[in-house]
């Protein structure tokens, strides 16, 4: 008898598991590509006339082997690199370039000029965590319409989620023109300190970032950031699965002046964005900064989430203000989704908030599915 138990357990925990791998396997499947409209993507599109740069610009081609490929087939990294230790204003050249997870490593006082059809493409890499371009300990970056491939589609196996496209760490005075960043194993964009210095001064302008697998920019720490006319697509594979997401890691972060404006967001699985700040919570008292004016977000499962604070007697305050104004959200089980124990927290303020294709107004669903998850209302403000 104890063995017929034995193996009707054995048997019955074989079904389970086979059922949570369909699961699985189904609810990769159920994803769907949406592409964005065009009329979203005019931004991008245009290319200011930077002539005066380009004819001070050295050619990566110079740096590439006789007879090089134009087809990105071959691995040029080390040749690539050479042309950027040595030279202050690169451009690359008119076809795509094949690049390993060592990844392209900037120096200050750099400018970088993307053609048409200059893309570099990462080559299918087994590591947990890379960038494709690295800006790091830097200052004074331009990068002129970069266009990255990772290789989400190609990944060498199914550990780790923090390869990044463009990778800003404890940098200042660092501009990005135009990127196209797409198919990345992580964030499209991914901007926080390091041991040595926080980021500031970051600019992000008219960026494109679609069917990256965790987020399309992911901000951990940094001043004075801007973030103009982003569209983010099709963020799906690993959470957080948001097409910004604002999250420090700890309380050594500094989440100060960051400024979202005229962002689109389509198809990211969970959010289109997502301010999390649990993580500040410390022994002293912190103060933020985030202001997102002229949202748009389309078919998540929540356009935009604001997460809570944890409940503890001795952490420190977060002053300072999250403001929200004129967002759109289409096609969202949960428009908006607040989290807990705000009375700590920095005050937020939604104005101008329109929903479509939902189930109610905010009056009658977000008001009370937030009386219900939260143990204070405070320091929220919904108009």
């Amino acid at each position: 008898m104890k063995n017929v138990s034995i193996i009707f357990l054995k048997r019955f925990f074989i079904v389970i598991i086979l059922i949570t791998y369909s699961l699985s396997i189904f609810s990769q499947n159920s994803f769907t590509y949406t592409k964005p409209k065009s009329s979203f993507l005019i931004y991008n599109k245009k290319r200011d006339n930077i002539s005066y740069l380009e004819s001070k610009a050295t050619k990566v081609d110079n740096y590439l082997p006789n007879n090089f490929d134009k087809q990105g087939k071959y691995d040029y990294t080390k040749f690539v690199q050479k042309a950027i230790d040595e030279n202050e204003i690169i451009i690359f050249p008119n076809f795509p370039i094949l690049i390993n997870d060592t990844g392209l490593i900037l120096k200050s006082n750099q400018k970088l000029i993307f053609q048409d059809n200059s893309k570099i493409m990462l080559k299918s890499s087994s590591k947990s965590s890379y960038a494709i371009i690295l800006i790091q300990d830097v200052s004074n970056i331009e990068l002129y319409y970069p266009q990255i491939i990772g290789d989400r589609q190609t990944h060498l196996n199914n550990v780790g989620e923090w390869g990044m496209g463009i990778r800003i760490t404890g940098s200042k005075n660092i501009k990005v023109f135009n990127p196209l960043i797409q198919k990345c194993w992580g964030d499209g964009i991914y901007i926080s300190g390091s041991t040595k210095l926080n980021s500031s001064n970051i600019t992000i302008t008219n960026p494109v970032l679609d069917y990256n697998r965790r987020n399309g920019i992911t901000i951990v720490s940094g001043k004075d950031i801007s973030i103009r006319n982003a569209v983010i697509s099709n963020t799906y594979g690993k959470s957080p699965m948001s097409g910004i997401d604002i999250e420090p890691n700890n309380d050594k972060a500094d989440i100060s002046n960051i400024s979202i404006s005229n962002y689109k967001s389509i198809n990211n699985i969970i959010s289109g964005l997502q301010i999390g700040i649990s993580n500040l919570q410390g022994d002293f008292d912190k103060s933020i900064n985030i202001n997102v004016n002229d949202i748009y977000t389309e078919n998540s499962q929540s356009g935009i989430v604001v997460g809570g604070l944890y409940l503890k007697n001795t952490a420190g305050k977060i002053s300072g203000e999250i403001k929200i104004t004129n967002a759109k959200i289409i096609g969202s089980k949960l428009p908006i989704k607040l989290g807990r124990n705000y009375k700590n927290g920095p005050i937020v303020k939604f104005d101008n908030v329109v929903f479509n294709k939902t189930s109610g107004d905010i009056d009658e669903i977000e008001f009370k599915k937030f009386k219900y998850r939260a143990t204070s209302r405070e320091n929220i403000n919904i108009k």
